[in-house]
């Protein structure tokens, strides 16, 4: 029998339940990209392999994935740095779910997939930073990160800038549209730069 056929012969509750279950999936899927201005896409395959080599293979210490979708990039970026302890955060709920069940099948160690705003979670431990965002999300990421992240921390861009963040580097994924992944570094914090001698 096929799809069709076995979708006509649920009865009038179950295809309710059915359909009721679908628009609650997309309606939250819905108010959370309303709320935060980003939907749960996934990097091309192209930019985020462009992504994954900006981050150091050698990396310790935390990386932090703003807005984890799904969780795929989250899993690649826990192979690529085994000696980091990458945490992703996720504030859509069945993204969430999903990208939970990629950590769990994942078995990476390293992996901590977590529900929540990164926005109001500290960010001062981070290591590096990679994101997939939007340009009103990035325009409120900003400051966070100038203010948290230590000294020499990375952030790797996917399509979308850091409003007054000079990119250290900036690289043209041809093979997707010509999208553009940024690379940037946190300067010395200004008492370190005042502190240093001079001469």
């Amino acid at each position: 029998m096929t799809a069709a056929g076995d979708f006509a012969s649920l009865s009038d509750g179950e295809t309710f339940l059915l359909l009721a279950a679908l628009v609650a999936v997309i309606g939250s899927i819905l108010v959370t990209t309303l709320r935060t201005g980003v939907p749960p896409m996934p990097s091309n395959s192209h930019v985020a392999a462009t992504m994954l080599a900006l981050v150091p293979a050698d990396t310790r210490g935390v990386i932090y994935e703003l807005g984890a979708g799904w969780g795929g990039f989250a899993v690649r970026l826990a192979w690529r740095c085994p000696a980091a302890r990458v945490i992703a955060y996720e504030l859509s709920p069945l993204p969430f779910i999903v990208a939970k069940a990629l950590q769990w099948l994942s078995r990476r160690r390293n992996l901590e997939v977590r529900y929540g705003n990164f926005m109001s979670r500290p960010l001062g431990d981070g290591a590096v930073v990679t994101c997939y965002l939007m340009i009103g999300a990035m325009v409120r990421l900003a400051p966070k990160l100038r203010a948290e992240l230590p000294a020499g921390a990375l952030v790797v861009s996917n399509a979308f800038t850091l409003p007054d963040w000079p990119p250290e580097r900036v690289v043209t994924v041809t093979a997707y549209q010509n999208t553009p992944v940024y690379l940037y570094r946190q300067p010395l914090a200004a008492q370190e730069a005042s502190a240093t001698p001079v001469g």
